[in-house]
């Protein structure tokens, strides 16, 4: 896999330098079984309830990302720093994607 960034000041992109990268440790687990419930928290028709399992012991929030390519080359967030006992409701979008991610608490 490569990872590229886009530089500030000329706007183009190029490969990361392996010494710029490090590997992190104690990584979240990431959520599965993600799915739409019809029965939202909130009785407005234009909302999902949002459902996931939690694998992760370590993380304390989610942030909820969509996006209308499937890609998700230019996700926008929809929610952040969800606590890790609550499911959101969403708007609902039949041409929206949705990932779920894992935030682990700031240790340093």
């Amino acid at each position: 896999m490569a990872v590229r960034w886009t530089l500030p000041v000329s706007g183009t992109e190029e490969a990361v330098p392996a010494s710029a990268l490090s590997p992190v440790a104690d990584v979240p687990a990431a959520p599965t079984v993600l799915a739409f419930s019809n029965t939202p928290n909130t009785a407005d028709a234009n909302y999902v309830g949002l459902q996931w399992t939690d694998n992760s012991t370590t993380e304390t929030q989610y942030i909820v990302e969509a996006s209308d390519i499937a890609t998700f080359k230019n996700p926008y967030v929809i929610m952040t720093r969800i606590p890790n006992d609550e499911m959101p409701d969403i708007p609902y979008d039949a041409n929206t994607i949705v990932q779920v991610a894992p935030i682990r608490p700031n240790t340093s």
